[in-house]
């Protein structure tokens, strides 16, 4: 388990199966915690198995929050290098092409005038042109992740719809007992 910040609401027994989580090197172990400890405040993990089920949860919406992340910067990375190769060949132009001696003028200030790919219309291009296959690898590791985090939700929300009346119907055959069906501590 990492070390960095301790939990705050996790017994020892059930935080020893944890193990580490699962972040990059890149990622603050503080944050996942954080999420954790918000998660756990706010569902109360009532035995062994919601804890498990909470790990799991707050593992999958961080990975869920990663590859949304990366979606966006597989995009932003592509235009960044695009936009790179216009402003070199901005600078350049005059230097590259005297060389050559192939392009006229208009050519010249064709390329020192080139826009850059700042609009939704040149993402959309990158996105088709360059890295669609990835964008879509991407999207279908996102949707697994949410589908399994749903899952999980939902077991989450079924076992509690159907412990908690189990619970209130033994709870009140207990309480409606009779009295000397009751063990008393003394027996």
């Amino acid at each position: 388990m990492s070390t960095e910040t301790p939990l705050r609401c996790v017994p020892a027994d059930i935080e020893a199966l944890f193990g580490d989580p699962p972040l990059l090197s890149t990622e603050d172990p503080n944050l996942y915690w954080d999420m954790f400890d918000r998660f756990a405040e706010f569902v109360d993990p009532k035995n062994i198995i919601e804890w498990l089920w909470l790990k799991d949860i707050v593992d999958l919406c961080w990975e869920i929050a990663r590859l949304r992340r990366y979606r966006a910067l597989l995009i932003e990375r592509e235009r960044e290098s695009k936009n790179a190769e216009i402003d070199y060949a901005r600078e350049h132009a005059g230097d590259r092409l005297c060389w050559m001696d192939k392009l006229k003028r208009p050519q010249i200030e064709e390329l020192r005038n080139a826009p850059r790919l700042d609009t939704e219309a040149d993402s959309a291009s990158l996105l088709i042109l360059q890295y669609l296959g990835t964008y879509e690898t991407i999207d279908k590791l996102l949707m697994s992740a949410e589908l399994r985090r749903d899952r999980i939700l939902r077991e989450l929300d079924f076992r509690r719809e159907r412990v908690a009346p189990l619970l209130r119907q033994k709870s009140d055959e207990l309480i409606d007992a009779p009295a000397d069906a009751v063990p008393l501590a003394a027996e």
